[in-house]
């Protein structure tokens, strides 16, 4: 009985693990200091480290400061709220720059894939307050 209760909290701890708040797809934008368009190169997924670093290309800054363009790589952490990329596509993100070329995001913040780079550059802009 005690075991299958440890069981049940285990589940409910790890899959509440990352709570959100409840914001719309702007104001994922708006959060963090940078937001851009980036193709994602590759990268590293080694589930037993604490983060994943990707190969990025910066292909549009869309908000934030002019020296996003020289980051090459952006860091997730590899827990339930770290943001999963995949190789070969495009993506808007938005994020923290750490350190003046690495680029940080999680699953709160704006992430939207694009299988190509047309796509992707249709996004529309929302102004932040």
């Amino acid at each position: 009985m005690y075991l299958q209760l440890l069981v049940i909290m285990a589940f409910f701890g790890i899959s509440s693990a990352c709570v959100c708040p409840n914001i719309t797809e702007d104001e994922k934008f708006c959060t963090g200091n940078f937001a851009a368009s980036i193709y994602v190169k590759g990268g590293c997924q080694d589930l037993f480290k604490p983060e994943r670093i990707y190969d990025i290309e910066i292909i549009k800054k869309l908000r934030g400061p002019s020296n996003i363009r020289r980051a090459h790589h952006l860091k997730t952490a590899t827990h339930s709220c770290g943001a999963t990329l995949q190789p070969n596509k495009y993506y808007v993100i938005s994020g923290h720059l750490a350190g003046g070329r690495l680029l940080e995001s999680d699953f709160c913040k704006l992430k939207i894939e694009y299988d190509n780079k047309m796509e992707a550059d249709k996004y529309e802009v929302p102004t932040c307050r």
